[in-house]
């Protein structure tokens, strides 16, 4: 395993909803999803009547949040691209979470996998700012 940076999420509803997040309805992931860390901090700033759709898709909660259904906790790198999102400040924000690459140490020593290791190292580094935002989290 090799940890390769941090990412980071936030809430993101349509640009042209204009209401604050206190006011907006939750997308979120369902419980099955995966996604344990996002549901336990989304679960300290709402309660569960507050969210109205859940999904283990981000693309779901993607498309939910753009179309104005509501807004949804998002990787950073995913909504920040998207002209008709915008970004819901919160009174807290969710800490980034690592990212890590793991791979079967039996293949550590692979040209192929070395190469494949190198490209993603490589991407992680180029796209650090969209991973992890430093206008949401400057100490990161």
């Amino acid at each position: 395993m090799r940890k390769l940076g941090k990412i980071a999420f936030a809430f993101y509803c349509a640009i042209e909803d204009p209401r604050p997040f206190h006011e907006q309805r939750l997308l979120a992931y369902d419980d099955e999803s995966g996604h344990d860390r996002i549901l336990r901090f989304v679960r300290t700033l709402v309660t569960p009547e507050r969210i109205i759709l859940r999904s283990n898709s981000t693309e779901v909660l993607l498309e939910s949040a753009r179309t104005g259904v509501g807004c949804a906790m998002l990787p950073c790198f995913v909504a920040e691209g998207q002209r008709d999102l915008r970004r819901l400040p919160t009174e807290l924000a969710m800490p980034p979470q690592e990212l890590w690459l793991a791979y079967h140490e039996d293949l550590r020593q692979s040209p192929r996998l070395r190469a494949v290791v190198d490209f993603i190292e490589q991407v992680v580094r180029q796209q650090a700012g969209a991973l992890c935002p430093p206008d949401l989290f400057p100490d990161h």
